[in-house]
């Protein structure tokens, strides 16, 4: 049912690995310098089929801490020492947001104590390489469409910075603009969170952080199946995939409701053949291309559809420009026009987190509202590559 494309191979093998070097990962407990605990994409060597500490370890579970209980709400990667990426919905949907503290930017603050916890892989751990830290504030990208589900995306600003350790780290991210089919090997990416899988189906979420391995599919087969199998039964004609997502899914491993806001990790084809490549690229790592977000059916179903994923290298730049907004970098902000973009609604898909919600298939657990500023760097980007439609000048707060 799957028909994503697979690039041939063999022809090219000599030629690639001549060019470029792939390093294997350390063991599990092994002691890093300082420089080595800055770098992206940092993992340990594993023969487990879930996680073990240490080899993910920009991956992060979010919790409200409400009554002296702590309630799960979704995933995350961590970006830098104080910054996460994670999905939009998740805090609209749940009603976390608060009042918005900037139009500009397009931040809010939070109506519940909400937390990060990094460097475990049980949610209910309390090992001594876990770090919590409290979210200050959310940044909505601003083109989100909490109807659409397009540009769904949320940076997490912490109120304290998190410490990199061998079990806590940042993640990679692709490149600007990827073409993650001819980019990265389809066959080689992983998923991240806690949704239930076949031994705690009957939970709302896994207490231990599980891993999938759903290959990407490519727009045209992806809007083929989820327009045969799913729109089209839904009374919604020749569908169309938004620039904003990918998708990824092998017919038989998926992510479900509790996975939201996690990643999509993928390593790049040592077989591309980009000469840009191998001069940044390292490709024994796994660089984040996607962000968990919905699905036509759930999970545990046979024969399942592709799932829906945000897809990071069309917004790096806004996520760059936060990130370095937020580290207190000098950053001119401006505004531009939303723009509309005629796709299904968020009452057609299944959505991938914890509560009911209707047909998108999220992968969330339920409101938020779109901005009509981004972050532009003077010395990074032009104007252009945003789109943006007027020059109006914000500050940064």
């Amino acid at each position: 049912m799957l028909g994503h494309t697979r690039k041939m191979r063999g022809a090219f093998f000599i030629l690639a690995l001549t060019t470029t070097t792939i390093s294997s990962a350390p063991q599990q407990g092994t002691v890093l310098t300082e420089s080595q605990l800055e770098e992206c994409g940092r993992t340990v060597s594993s023969d487990n089929d879930d996680p073990v500490v240490g080899e993910f370890p920009y991956f992060c579970t979010l919790y409200v801490k409400k009554d002296d209980n702590n309630i799960f709400v979704g995933g995350a990667t961590l970006l830098s020492r104080n910054t996460l990426l994670s999905l939009a919905t998740l805090f609209s949907n749940l009603k976390l947001l608060d009042e918005k503290i900037d139009d500009c930017t397009n931040s809010f603050s939070l109506r519940h104590d909400l937390f990060a916890s990094c460097g475990t892989v049980n949610i209910k751990s309390d090992e001594n390489s876990r770090q919590d830290k409290q979210i200050q504030k959310i940044i909505i990208h601003p083109e989100h469409s909490n109807t659409s589900l397009i540009n769904d995306y949320a940076i997490l600003v912490t109120q304290e910075p998190f410490t990199y350790t061998e079990e806590v780290g940042r993640v990679c991210l692709t490149h600007n603009d990827a073409d993650e089919m001819k980019d990265f090997d389809a066959e080689l990416c992983v998923t991240l969170g806690h949704g239930p899988r076949d031994d705690v189906f009957n939970k709302l979420y896994s207490d231990n952080t599980k891993k999938s391995k759903p290959a990407l599919v490519d727009r045209e087969s992806c809007e083929d199946d989820l327009n045969s199998y799913h729109f089209a039964r839904n009374d919604i004609d020749n569908w169309k995939l938004h620039s904003s997502h990918i998708c990824a899914g092998n017919g038989v491993e998926d992510t479900c409701k509790g996975d939201g806001g996690g990643p999509l990790l993928c390593k790049y084809d040592v077989l591309s053949l980009n000469p840009d490549f191998y001069n940044v690229v390292d490709f024994s790592k796994y660089y984040q291309v996607g962000v968990t977000a919905w699905g036509a059916n759930p999970c545990q179903e046979e024969n399942t559809l592709p799932g829906v994923y945000s897809r990071v290298s069309v917004a790096k730049p806004w996520i760059e420009k936060t990130i370095r907004c937020n580290d207190i970098y000098p950053v001119v902000k401006k505004c531009k026009t939303p723009t509309s973009t005629k796709v299904a609604t968020a009452g057609d898909v299944d959505l991938r987190d914890v509560a009911e919600t209707d047909e998108f298939g999220l992968r969330t657990i339920e409101e938020s509202s779109d901005s009509d500023c981004v972050e532009e760097d003077t010395n990074v980007a032009e104007a252009s590559d945003f789109g943006l439609r007027t020059l109006e000048d914000c500050s940064c707060v």
